[in-house]
């Protein structure tokens, strides 16, 4: 697996769902702990989409959850954490999907749709709450024009803010200057 071909975001899942693999000891990172991983970033770009997708994602998160406890801890002494053959294949479908949308780098909405085809369980889980390709390539295209619509207002706001604003930490270190030197 070429990490390069990777977008920072991606990685930080990646991280992660290794992170989930060792909390429950097992020795092969595969795909349904790159999902879990996806599903518990607060703002990440899967909890959003398939809550408009309309999956309960707390409900899919838990069976995510009991599937991966029953997954035996690998031996004691064996060899640290490798990638699974699936989470590598995924990877490469992921890698083919940024391809075809013409994108600089693999991320994870390019491995939410792959996850459709390699991960059994996974996307067994997917499809159980009506998750197909062609909706959820549809839903992650509104996600990203939401997204692109309302960054223009985020920065105003932001400058707005910045212009009009009370620096709240700046008038508190100041009143309790004047505080201090009203005690004296």
């Amino acid at each position: 697996m070429d990490f390069s071909r990777l977008s920072v975001d991606a990685r930080q899942t990646l991280a992660d769902a290794a992170s989930i693999a060792l909390r429950h000891g097992h020795g092969l990172v595969e795909v349904e702990h790159l999902l879990l991983a996806m599903l518990q970033q607060e703002r990440g770009l899967a909890p959003a989409v398939l809550m408009l997708l309309e999956v309960p994602v707390a409900e899919l998160s838990g069976r995510l959850q009991s599937f991966l406890e029953k997954i035996p801890p690998h031996a004691e002494g064996s060899a640290g954490i490798r990638f699974s053959p699936r989470l590598e294949a995924l990877f490469e479908a992921a890698a083919l999907e940024a391809a075809e949308r013409h994108a600089t780098a693999v991320r994870p909405a390019h491995l939410l749709i792959r996850m459709l085809e390699v991960g059994p369980e996974a996307s067994r889980l997917l499809v159980h709450y009506g998750v197909v390709r062609k909706n959820l390539l549809q839903t992650i295209a509104a996600f990203f024009k939401s997204e692109a619509e309302s960054a223009p207002l985020k920065r105003i706001q932001s400058a707005a803010l910045e212009r009009y604003g009370e620096d709240l930490t700046r008038l508190a270190q100041t009143a309790r200057r004047v505080l201090d030197e009203v005690s004296e």
